[in-house]
């Protein structure tokens, strides 16, 4: 066994040591709580300032963009989350060395980009969730605007039907925050940093020009056709989809009858040649 092997075998039991020095110092004080929670607060502060390897920022938009406090809770922070990549990197390699080093690397860069890629899928899958909810925003916000409502009003108004989810939530929250706050700029940069998604930019974009000009149906239909033909486009790619998963299906299973009265023909040729 080389040295390299030798030290890579030894890397999780010197991680579990140096953890176990850090219960043990924690523990060591009257209010380990209270030691653990200054440790957080520092380690949060230095994280804040530097920006080499993490962006504190950066990383605090992605996280609310994506929805990470709807899906796993509002206790996600980007040192949580952070913290969260670095055991699963740890685990992934502790997991893989056992088998060899290359494996040992393989499954620390799963366990690192595990989180963001989880995240990614879920934000796709929520996306594809409220584009009809978002297509049916924006018909009543036509009709509401067109019958005279305010604008914000109007969104008051349209968004009571949805299911409870990041879009009613976050709308709530917009409508909540410019009624008792009175800012607007402000309310409406939050609503668009918790989403990730060309939609609600756009429908930022009409809420904010409604507010200097006051002209907003043109944008509306706009948009709401585009909804209408990215929807017809995605139900028509289903239908392909389906079809291709359909063919496939019913060639492995001609393949499988075919296949079975071979190995019978074969099974029964050799049969009549041993009768001979």
């Amino acid at each position: 066994m080389t040295p390299l092997e030798i030290s890579l075998k030894m890397l999780p039991a010197i991680i579990a040591i140096l953890s176990l020095m850090l219960v043990f110092y924690v523990g060591k004080t009257y209010h380990p709580m209270t030691a653990l929670h200054r440790t957080y607060i520092r380690i949060d502060g230095i994280l804040h300032e530097k920006k080499f390897l993490f962006d504190y920022e950066e990383t605090r938009r992605f996280l609310q963009s994506h929805g990470a406090a709807e899906h796993f809770g509002p206790w996600v922070d980007p040192v949580k989350y952070l913290a969260i990549r670095i055991c699963l990197a740890a685990i992934g390699f502790t997991v893989g060395i056992y088998v060899n080093a290359f494996l040992g690397l393989v499954g620390m860069g799963l366990g690192f980009f595990l989180p963001p890629l989880l995240l990614l899928y879920m934000n796709n899958k929520d996306n594809d969730a409220m584009t009809p909810q978002i297509q049916t925003l924006y018909s009543l916000l036509q009709v509401q605007i067109h019958a005279g409502v305010p604008m914000i009003d109007a969104l008051s108004e349209s968004y009571q039907s949805f299911p409870a989810g990041r879009l009613r939530n976050a709308l709530s929250e917009f409508a909540t925050s410019i009624y008792f706050n009175g800012s607007f700029d402000k309310s409406l940069e939050d609503l668009n940093g918790k989403f990730d998604n060309g939609f609600i930019d756009s429908l930022c974009i009409i809420l904010l020009q409604a507010r200097e000009s006051g002209q907003a149906m043109k944008l509306l239909r706009d948009i709401s056709q585009q909804i209408t033909d990215m929807q017809a486009g995605l139900q028509l790619k289903r239908k392909e989809k389906l079809n291709r998963i359909t063919t496939f299906c019913l060639m492995g299973i001609m393949g499988a009858m075919i296949g079975v009265a071979l190995y019978a023909a074969i099974i029964q040729m050799y049969a009549s040649v041993g009768n001979f």
